[in-house]
């Protein structure tokens, strides 16, 4: 089962691709046959994300600590938290701090973008570093 804050249909491609049962991402709002700018009626993120995997491993009696999860993003702190193997997949810094601290393992690393700005009045480019 694959759990992901991404729209429910690109979580049930990607689930296909990597040869994963079944999928539950973010479930949008649809009226018409189109999406609305509604709040999504179902949003795998942070706690709830938990919550989900929690519910799961009720459902198909597993056991939090027979369970992996991998993640990139701090919010995915509860999840990682509730599994029995947690790992890091190119974290942000909090994430990746928190991995470290944790012994959990840690694939790949997020290379930092340099950021084109203007600046004011002129064409001269400035750089700015961004963690994300």
């Amino acid at each position: 089962m694959l759990v992901s804050g991404t729209l429910d249909i690109i979580a049930t491609a990607l689930a296909h691709l990597l040869g994963i049962d079944d999928a539950i991402g973010t479930r949008c709002a649809v009226e018409a046959g189109r999406y609305t700018a509604k709040p999504p009626l179902l949003h795998p993120f942070g706690i709830a994300k938990k919550e989900i995997a929690k519910q799961l491993s009720r459902d198909f009696v597993i056991s939090s600590e027979n369970t992996v999860a991998l993640a990139n993003s701090r919010s995915d702190l509860p999840l990682l938290e509730l599994a029995g193997t947690a790992v890091a997949v190119r974290p942000d810094s909090r994430l990746q701090r928190a991995a470290r601290s944790l012994h959990w393992e840690v694939i790949g690393q997020k290379k930092q973008r340099l950021k084109w700005l203007k600046g004011p009045g002129s064409e001269q480019r400035v750089y700015e570093r961004r963690d994300s």
